[in-house]
Order: structure tokens, then sequence, then C-alpha cells
């Protein structure tokens, strides 16, 4: 259950681009325009590469927690999104397989096998394919313009 919260809440920050304040909601149609865009650059896209910053705020906690590391994506559901600082933990995609490696331990998953990781790994790939705007089952998708920021 740890490990689904930490790829969850991975998959959350990603999708995460601005802040919402001081932003206006987009109508139904703006959205859907949006989309069309996203679908049309995601279908181009073979490879991206980036580094990331992520920083958790928990009432548990008096500061806040920061990691960071650098995600690779490549067509056709590979995904490693890989944390450097201040621990080292990867989570691998590919395909139907998993495989999450930490400093402990390395651990393979067929996701075929796995309804909870066949989950998590398709919210993750359909964040980075654009098709995570279609899906009304798993989020209820608002978006937001400031200037020709969406």
């Amino acid at each position: 259950m740890k490990i689904m919260k930490r790829l969850l809440l991975c998959t959350m920050l990603m999708s995460l681009s601005v802040a919402m304040m001081g932003q206006k909601k987009l109508t139904a149609a703006q959205q859907q325009q949006i989309v069309a865009k996203i679908n049309k650059a995601t279908a181009a896209l073979n490879e991206l590469q980036c580094d990331f910053t992520q920083t958790k705020s928990m009432k548990m906690l008096s500061k806040k927690m920061q990691s960071s590391g650098v995600m690779y994506y490549k067509k056709s559901n590979k995904l490693r999104w890989q944390y450097n600082s201040p621990y080292t933990y990867t989570i691998i995609l590919n395909g139907d397989k998993v495989r999450i490696i930490s400093a402990k331990s390395s651990k393979k998953i067929n996701v075929k096998d796995n309804k909870m990781f066949r989950h998590v790994s398709n919210i993750m790939i359909d964040t980075m394919t654009g098709e995570g705007l279609k899906s009304s089952v798993d989020f209820n998708v608002e978006m937001y313009q400031r200037d020709k920021t969406y």
C-alpha cells in the first residue's frame, strides 16, 4: 500500500504544472481544444527526459520534504521515474512489466497479474500521453489559463 501511495503521489505531482491562483477556468469547449492540441503534440512525441524537484508538505512533518531526480519517457509505454536525492528509488514501467528498485530491494511485477499496479501503470502512462485528460473514470479534469499557460 505504501508503494501505491508513492506512485499515485508521483503521478499527481507529475501532472501538476502551474499554481491555480489567478487563473480562469476554461469552458468545456476550450478544454476540448486544449486536449486536441495535447493529443497532437504527444502523438509526435517519441522520447522525453527531464529533471524534477518535488516538494511535499505533510501535517506530521514540521518542514517540507524535498526530493529530486530524473524522468525518462519513451513511446510504447516505457517510463523511468528515478529519485536521486535525498534517497535513491526508481520505478520502471516497460509495457506489462513494472520494476521497483530501492537501496534495499528490487521487485519485478507483471501488471497483468496485479490489478493495483496495472491501474497505477495506466495512470502514469496516460499522464505522459495526455490520455488521462480524456478519462472521467479516474479523475475529474479541470483546466485553467493564465496568460498563455494552461
